[in-house]
């Protein structure tokens, strides 16, 4: 069966309900970055972490049939920095980021019984997002999951 792709609706709830969560269990396998990603809005001020944001709801496109669904689901990971002591610091986060976003495109996430993963990308690499008036930065990468409900 064909997927119409000029169709784009919401993922079901069914799906949305758990991705974030897998998500985060996947991601937290890369262990290069000594930080637990939270789901957001948990990332602390003045306090070094990472946080998993939804840059756009899942959004996909049913098949003739409406049996198999495929979606795409755009997220990006935040990386606080507190107070970077200089270029060292600040370029550690975007290579740390970066390396993260590779882990993302080269292994295959456990979506559960009835997703199956097509592929991770990296949608933008590793940037300043956010320098904060208290001297704390946060960097950012952006990522697309594809994956297919069946």
């Amino acid at each position: 069966m064909s997927l119409n792709k000029n169709r784009l609706e919401p993922a079901p709830k069914s799906v949305t309900d758990d991705l974030n969560r897998l998500l985060l269990i996947w991601l937290s396998g890369y262990t290069d970055i000594p930080a637990l990603i939270k789901p957001e809005p948990m990332l602390a001020a003045k306090e070094t972490g990472l946080e998993l944001t939804t840059i756009k709801n899942s959004m996909g496109s049913p098949d003739i049939t409406g049996e198999r669904w495929e979606g795409e689901y755009q997220f990006g990971i935040i990386y606080r920095i507190v107070k970077p002591s200089g270029a060292d610091e600040r370029l550690k986060a975007v290579q740390d980021l970066n390396r993260l976003g590779n882990y993302a495109s080269t292994t295959v996430p456990d979506l559960g019984e009835h997703i199956s993963f097509i592929e991770c990308n990296v949608a933008q690499q590793a940037a300043l997002l956010y320098p904060w008036g208290n001297g704390d930065e946060d960097y950012q990468i952006l990522l697309n999951l594809k994956y297919e409900v069946i």
